[in-house]
């Protein structure tokens, strides 16, 4: 029986980060958030760990969230990221896809972050 991917992935949340260096959060994610206008992007170097956290517009270093599809108004959002993404160290020759995961108690945030390991396997 063949089982669709994207299914799972509707409710799953999943970071992708684009050849472009632009991170994209899936539904799931965004929701998962808060669906917030700004976020923060955070690098736990030693733990080879981002996240990605609710910010407020004025925070010195939020970034912008832009919906992929503002006409609809859902679907996955992107996050302007190439600089974060290139000092981080992570490959964009091709797009990347990670599931993501909570970690209510690490010390890198304080708030409900999505964590995703950078170095882990990408799903395809």
């Amino acid at each position: 029986m063949y089982e669709s991917k994207t299914l799972s992935r509707r409710h799953t949340p999943v970071i992708t980060v684009q050849k472009s260096g632009a991170i994209s959060i899936n539904r799931a994610g965004y929701t998962a958030l808060g669906e917030p206008e700004h976020v923060l992007l955070l690098r736990d170097a030693d733990e080879n760990l981002i996240a990605i956290q609710a910010a407020d517009a004025d925070e010195v270093h939020a970034q912008v969230v832009r919906l992929l599809n503002p006409a609809r108004g859902s679907g996955p959002v992107v996050v302007p990221a190439s600089g974060f993404v290139r000092e981080a160290g992570i490959d964009t020759s091709v797009a990347r896809r990670w599931p993501a995961s909570y970690d209510n108690c690490h010390p890198f945030v304080q708030q409900s972050p999505l964590w995703e390991e950078v170095q882990a396997r990408p799903r395809a």
